[in-house]
C-alpha cells in the first residue's frame, strides 16, 4: 500500500466514525441546541475527511452534506 493510499484509507475511516456520530445527533431531537450542534459540527468533520481523501461528499454522504447546509450557523460563536 502507498503512503497515499495509507492516508486515503485513514481519511475514509474518519469520515465513517463522523458521519456515524452525525447520524447519532441528527436522529435526537433537533429543538435541542446542543443535539444540533453536535450534528452540525459531525457533519462538518466527515465533509472535511472526505474532501481530503479526494471524494466529493455531495454525493458520498448527502445527508451530512445538506444538513450541513441546513444549518450553517457559525459554529465558533455556538461554542463561547
Amino acid at each position: 500500500m502507498t503512503q497515499q493510499d495509507t492516508k486515503t484509507h485513514h481519511l475514509m475511516i474518519g469520515m465513517i466514525e463522523w458521519y456515524n456520530q452525525f447520524k447519532d445527533f441528527a436522529a435526537r431531537d433537533q429543538t435541542n441546541e446542543t443535539n444540533r450542534v453536535a450534528a452540525f459540527e459531525a457533519s462538518f468533520a466527515a465533509i472535511t475527511r472526505c474532501e481530503m481523501a479526494g471524494f466529493c461528499p455531495m454525493s458520498l454522504i448527502t445527508d451530512a452534506y445538506d444538513y450541513a447546509a441546513k444549518y450553517n450557523f457559525d459554529v465558533t460563536r455556538v461554542r463561547a
